[in-house]
């Protein structure tokens, strides 16, 4: 499954009713790019990255008040000392975000045991580091 996200309108929807997308929709999500999303925040809560197992590709950019990839909404999102794995994602790249400062939530940990290819361009205020995958010989 592939979805592109690319006006602030469609995103005020996704927001507004979160029945929209049920949390089941995005489990089969294989690749994602999000541009010109000029009013979000936070990509998805940090609640939903556990529901991306097949995710390979995420792409971000042109978005000038994203803060977080995957950010709390509330105090009840936050869970201390907790790891997100996404163990499918290979490719990561996060473009002109002046206002990123991490990928998700104070307390949180995120494990990607086979990216292979990150870019990071324009995100000046980016905290998080990535780790890329030793290559697989064999």
């Amino acid at each position: 499954m592939k979805r592109s996200i690319d006006e602030d309108d469609y995103i005020e929807t996704l927001k507004s009713n979160r029945s929209y997308f049920p949390l089941l929709s995005f489990t089969n999500l294989h690749h994602l790019k999000v541009y010109n999303c000029e009013r979000l925040k936070n990509l998805f809560r940090v609640t939903i990255a556990q529901s991306l197992p097949h995710l390979e590709y995420l792409e971000v950019g042109l978005a000038n008040q994203l803060v977080q990839v995957f950010g709390a909404e509330d105090k009840a999102d936050i869970h201390y000392e907790k790891e997100i794995v996404f163990p499918k994602l290979r490719t990561l790249r996060l473009e002109k975000l002046p206002s990123l400062t991490s990928f998700c939530p104070a307390g949180y940990r995120c494990i990607f045991p086979l990216l292979e290819d990150v870019t990071v361009i324009g995100c000046p205020h980016l905290t998080t580091s990535f780790t890329i995958a030793p290559p697989h010989f064999g």
